[in-house]
């Protein structure tokens, strides 16, 4: 990023990030676009921001901080991690990714029960056949 374009160029990249391709293509001016071989995108219009006026603090919901976008002159609210929506009245559901220790630690408890598994089936079989052979020879043990 040039630092030497200051705030505005800052904004205008939060702006992106925050609002995303659908608010901007709201600013697309007519009969502007841009051709990529075989699709039309429209182009994307660089657009300043301000905070909003008091009248609307309580706009955005869950501490989403309101925004102004000055050449539309409408409101837009960022929101806090965890929700989205015009408004930030939406619960984001993030699914963290699995990380190297929780999967070595899933292996080791995998691999444990099916060691204990393979061992109450082999004592399990002895039993079986030791039972089972009392019962054929009609000899009972006494201990």
């Amino acid at each position: 990023m040039d630092l030497k374009r200051g705030p505005s160029a800052l904004l205008s990249l939060i702006s992106f990030v925050v609002f995303g391709p659908d608010v901007l293509a709201k600013s697309v001016s007519s009969g502007t676009s841009v051709s990529t071989g075989q699709e039309v995108r429209p182009r994307v219009v660089k657009r300043s921001t301000r905070d909003c006026d008091s009248t609307f603090e309580h706009y955005c919901m869950n501490n989403g901080q309101c925004m102004l976008l000055v050449d539309i002159n409408e409101h837009h609210c960022k929101c806090e991690a965890g929700f989205y929506g015009p408004r930030c009245g939406n619960l984001e559901f993030v699914i963290q990714p699995v990380t190297e220790e929780q999967i070595v630690a899933a292996v080791f408890c995998v691999s444990l029960l099916l060691i204990g598994l393979a061992g109450a089936l082999f004592f399990f079989y002895k039993w079986y056949k030791k039972n089972r052979l009392t019962k054929k020879t009609g000899l009972c043990r006494l201990h």
